[in-house]
């Protein structure tokens, strides 16, 4: 086994070049590995790391909203920008993954 095989197989993406789709892809791929416990505590830590660093800015007050996956598909289809429009297709993909599941 190489050393990007050995790199891969924990958890470490290893490529030559950038290449966003092949980042995405290991992302979701990653991310559908987890448990749901996991996956609430790694979301659990970054809303932590997330207001800690607000608060180290100067926001006094902070709440975090997180929106459902179909309601995230719903406004970035109603805000239309391009870049909402690029989210799109990986929250699509997203979407599909977890009916698969």
């Amino acid at each position: 086994m190489n050393r990007k095989q050995q790199l891969e197989q924990k958890g470490i993406l290893v490529l030559r070049d950038s290449d966003e789709e092949k980042e995405i892809e290991f992302e979701l791929n990653f991310l559908s590995s987890l448990s749901l416990p996991q996956r609430f505590l790694m979301m659990q830590n970054k809303t932590q790391e997330l207001k800690n660093n607000l608060e180290k800015n100067g926001h006094k007050r902070i709440d975090i909203f997180f929106s459902y996956l179909d309601d995230m598909i719903k406004m970035k289809k109603a805000a239309g920008r391009n870049i909402d429009l690029e989210d799109l297709k990986y929250l699509k993909e997203i979407k599909k993954r977890k009916a698969a599941n």
